[in-house]
């Protein structure tokens, strides 16, 4: 139709300033992809196979792998679906807004490169997420 999904400015940067964070090592578990889904599944998502592009994610839900297949729309909604593990209620969680969102196309390049022969012919990029920051980073999103 003709509703207006997304507003806001594009500017090109040259210079992107990266919020840097570690991740706190915790002792925690690894959940993999078809756990992870089963349980979106379970609070009401039903993400069909493209848009499930979470490789693992670590029970304290700060950091994890995403695979990358080379579609940006898909590797953002992924990187959103972390959010969604972090909600233990039986309800859907939608994000209403995103305050910034910043992509360095030839810093995810350079991370593709490096990992696009390591797992099965698989991309896999890491996903850092820092909470106090509000903050989600994978690849050069």
């Amino acid at each position: 139709g003709n509703e207006t999904v997304v507003m806001g400015s594009i500017k090109q940067v040259i210079s992107i300033k990266w919020l840097e964070f570690d991740v706190i090592n915790f002792t925690d578990i690894t959940i993999e992809s078809e756990d992870i889904y089963k349980l979106l599944h379970c609070h009401g998502y039903n993400y069909q196979k493209t848009f499930q592009q979470i490789k693992e994610i670590h029970s304290t839900m700060l950091s994890g792998k995403l695979r990358w297949i080379n579609n940006w729309t898909v590797h953002i909604d992924c990187m959103l679906h972390t959010n969604n593990q972090k909600t233990r209620k039986s309800m859907l969680n939608v994000p209403l807004s995103i305050e910034r969102l910043s992509i360095d196309p030839i810093l995810h390049r350079q991370l593709v490169k490096e990992t696009e022969t390591l797992d099965n012919d698989q991309i896999i990029l890491d996903l850092k997420v820092n909470p106090n920051l509000r903050a989600i980073r994978c690849g050069g999103v």
